[in-house]
């Protein structure tokens, strides 16, 4: 029982914490502390189309797109 429980993890894991997805959000999140807002869409949007459901690519991107905004 505690082998198939141990399996079952290992697959959410590897699933929600592959190396790609954490690397692109890792690099958004460095773009847009320093303030280079149209890399950090650009990279944000491609960890979106890697995975969907992760929201705080989303959130995170619409922070940018905010950032990107000219006051009128």
């Amino acid at each position: 029982m505690k082998a198939k429980l141990l399996n079952i993890l290992l697959l959410l894991c590897l699933r929600f914490y592959s190396q790609e997805i954490p690397t692109l959000k890792e690099q958004g999140m460095k773009y847009l502390i320093s303030a280079d807002f149209e890399k950090a869409i650009e990279i944000y949007s491609q960890a979106i189309k890697k995975d969907s459901l992760a929201y705080e690519n989303y959130y995170f991107r619409a922070i940018a797109l905010t950032y990107t905004l000219k006051d009128t």
